[in-house]
């Protein structure tokens, strides 16, 4: 059975015959259609959910396993494992994911924003902690458990339509890989814990596989919902007009009143901002507050020579250091594998260049607005979480078995020691 491609509109022009990279940005690859390794009678929702269940019970149980592996009873060589470590107790351990931005969002989510809530927690935006506090006044516990609970279902539906988008573009078998990969992700503790990572993801690939098949309001509306999250979300505004215009061969002619979709992405940050100038008559306070938290507009490449020359700064292996070459690696890493998501042998396909563009979109937003020396590429990593072409790339060179294989014993190791210094109050991203 055949499937047919994204719907594009016949605007009644000749098509180019010419092979340059322009041409085939407009025109697609239209021998390697999305969905083309579907099977027939295949039921594309049913096989998403189902490996959306088992990698977000895989998270989960990796979480599990680095918590219990933090409750062991310590002791010196020689004599008997009777010290347990602070907080051992069942509600002790699940406070131990308990740090860091997690408590803005709890304390926006009790009480909102202003006073007895510092002006700088506007940096956070508001439509997680809204969840927060929906869900806490049904669930049982205190806000924490409803925040692990948001984020726990957001990060299946993530899983899920991370799945459809994957299969979509390249098929089951890639999909299947992009999803592992994603959960074996150093940083994909995050996706689970109470941060807003899940919950925007979830909006931000709902948006793109919707724009995909052409449903332009639904994309815009999701679209809204994700600015509403992160900043980042209005990245997907220049995304959809992108894909708009590349599906109706960048003609004026051919755009119609659908594209006011795009528009609505940013509505939601246009609510935080109104919202800001109605209770601290500052509709710029959500942008004021990034200056509290040491962010500054500036050069891309300064971000990553600032995080180089800070480490000449100390001692070799000071705590420091290693801090700033895992956050240089992984922005080296991502500027790789987005290279070859263009050029080479794992390269996307014309047609798929939207998420090139959202993803070099995603890394330079990190990387033009670092915080203050000495770690000025802190988070940089984790935000890597939310650009998909990364792990669809990921996901193509994997079908070397020897490359997987790597991967996987890397990203998991590597994914279960931050854990562990998570669980320890240190910095983990």
């Amino acid at each position: 059975m055949s499937v047919a491609s994204p719907p594009e509109l016949d605007v009644s022009l000749p098509r180019a015959t010419s092979s340059t990279w322009w041409h085939r940005l407009i025109d697609g690859i239209a021998d390697q259609a999305p969905d083309a390794g579907a099977q027939p009678g295949a039921r594309p929702w049913r096989q998403a959910l189902l490996s959306g269940g088992y990698l977000w019970l895989a998270g989960h149980l990796l979480m599990a396993v680095a918590t219990l592996f933090y409750a062991m009873p310590r002791g010196a060589p020689g004599e008997s494992l009777d010290t347990w470590p602070a907080g051992a107790s069942p509600g002790g351990l699940l406070e131990r994911w308990m740090w860091w931005d997690t408590g803005h969002y709890l304390a926006i989510a009790e009480h909102g924003y202003g006073p007895p809530i510092p002006s700088e927690s506007t940096a956070f935006y508001p439509l997680y902690p809204l969840f927060v506090r929906a869900f806490d006044s049904v669930l049982p516990g205190d806000g924490f458990v409803a925040a692990l609970v948001v984020s726990s279902i957001a990060a299946y539906v993530m899983l899920v339509l991370l799945h459809r988008l994957a299969s979509y573009e390249l098929g089951e078998a890639t999909a299947h890989r992009a999803g592992f990969y994603l959960v074996a992700f150093p940083f994909a503790f995050f996706l689970y814990i109470g941060y807003n990572e899940s919950l925007f993801m979830a909006f931000a690939l709902g948006a793109l596989y919707a724009m995909r098949k052409g449903q332009w309001w639904v994309a815009g509306v999701l679209g809204a919902f994700s600015s509403a999250t992160r900043s980042a979300g209005v990245l997907l505004a220049m995304v959809l007009l992108f894909e708009y215009l590349r599906q109706r061969r960048f003609q004026p002619r051919a755009i119609r009143w659908d594209v006011l979709s795009v528009a609505l992405v940013p509505v939601g940050l246009a609510c935080f901002s109104l919202y800001c100038k109605w209770k601290f008559d500052n509709a710029f306070a959500f942008s004021d507050a990034q200056n509290w938290w040491g962010r500054k507009l500036t050069l891309p490449w300064e971000s990553v020579y600032s995080a180089v020359r800070t480490m000449n700064d100390v001692r070799v292996l000071h705590p420091q250091n290693l801090y700033n070459l895992v956050d240089v690696s992984f922005v080296l890493i991502a500027f790789a594998v987005l290279v070859l998501a263009v050029v080479g042998p794992w390269r996307l396909r014309a047609d798929q260049f939207y998420l090139v563009v959202y993803g070099w979109a995603s890394l330079g937003l990190a990387v033009l607005f670092p915080v203050s020396p000495p770690l000025a590429l802190t988070s940089i990593p984790r935000y890597l979480l939310e650009i998909v072409a990364i792990f669809l790339v990921l996901a193509k060179m994997g079908q070397n078995r020897a490359f997987e294989r790597f991967y996987l014993m890397a990203a998991i190791g590597m994914q279960a020691i931050w854990m562990v210094l998570f669980l320890n109050h240190l910095w983990a991203g």
